[in-house]
């Protein structure tokens, strides 16, 4: 019976040590060379906001500890077609095996900014300390709250993380840099700053008025004749007057609004695009078509701009002016 017990505990203590030998580890002890550093992201996608992304990894003793740079794009299955929200979130669940790398990013409303966070920041409190900005455009935005990652060091300088539905074309590869060149610094904190205020200072009239021959696809012309009679200021304020009503009655329902998103700030966010016509009954009406300032092209002022999905940032309604009223106001989804 002793030599049954004994052989028990045996079974148990080899078990045990098996069982911790397999545990993936925080530490880089397993690792033959130092996994600490900066590491870069760079998009080869054109825009005219930062679409890299960053990675801190921090040691102190045997501990390893990592931060993640990035924008909104990172948790959206779509476009959303809005100026991106910077963040920085640390690296949960952080753990390293052979020449693995996994880890999670757990975002909340509150860790998204209007401008990139500075390198030497950590959290996002430390970055509010600062002088980052809440995003804008937060209350329109659906965003995935927990996203996974799993990676592997191809060598001691570089780090491929898996493709994921976020990032479907391919693995993504950050190369560890001596010093990252730090979008977050005062010159371009500033810089993306300016770049929001354009935005909403160079739309001097954020009102276009396109003619007939704007209205391209056929389920907009359908029984439509172009309306001879120019549209007076008296129509703009009843259109403006009309459509606001339109967003206030829609904010405050609870129809699909978590598939499209709030309307935020229409006055200060959005342009409008609006196209007169007469309708089968010879009464004037317009087509309202309204767009974020960062869904905005260079003509804008030209061509209707016309999309599928992207939420809150792209809404329309159809305006009666003889009856001095408004219908079938519609907000895209966000696929």
């Amino acid at each position: 019976m002793s030599d049954f017990y004994t052989n028990m505990k045996i079974l148990f203590c080899l078990l045990l040590f098996i069982t911790q030998c397999e545990q993936p580890k925080t530490s880089e002890s397993h690792i033959n060379f130092d996994v600490s550093g900066n590491y870069h992201w760079k998009s080869d996608k054109r825009s005219n906001y930062d679409r890299d992304n960053y990675m801190i990894l921090t040691k102190k003793g045997d501990k390893i500890k990592g931060y993640y740079y990035g924008n909104s794009d990172e948790f959206s299955l779509s476009p959303h077609g809005l100026w991106p929200g910077y963040f920085v979130l640390e690296m949960q669940d952080l753990t390293f095996h052979e020449d693995s790398i996994k880890f999670k990013l757990k975002p909340r409303s509150d860790d998204f900014f209007n401008e990139p966070v500075k390198f030497s920041f950590f959290t996002s409190e430390d970055a509010l300390k600062d002088g980052n900005t809440k995003w804008n455009f937060i209350e329109n935005f659906q965003f995935n709250p927990v996203k996974e990652y799993i990676g592997v060091f191809s060598d001691s300088t570089t780090i491929w993380l898996d493709k994921d539905a976020f990032h479907p074309e391919e693995d993504r590869q950050f190369n560890k840099q001596t010093k990252l060149q730090s979008i977050g610094n005062l010159a371009y904190q500033e810089y993306f700053r300016s770049q929001i205020q354009t935005k909403l200072s160079t739309v001097k009239s954020k009102v276009a008025i396109l003619p007939f021959e704007a209205l391209t696809l056929e389920w907009l012309k359908e029984n439509k004749k172009p309306d001879i009679k120019p549209l007076e200021a008296r129509d703009i304020q009843l259109i403006t007057e009309l459509l606001k009503k339109s967003i206030d009655d829609y904010n405050s329902s609870t129809d699909n609004k978590s598939m499209r998103g709030k309307i935020v700030n229409y006055e200060n966010n959005y342009i409008t695009q609006i196209v007169s016509y007469l309708n089968p009954a010879k009464e004037r009406e317009a087509y309202v078509n309204c767009v974020c300032l960062n869904g905005v092209d260079s003509d804008w002022r030209k061509k209707l701009i016309i999309v599928e999905g992207g939420g809150s940032c792209f809404f329309r309604v159809f305006v009666n002016l003889d009856k001095k009223t408004a219908y079938n106001f519609w907000v895209n989804f966000s696929y």
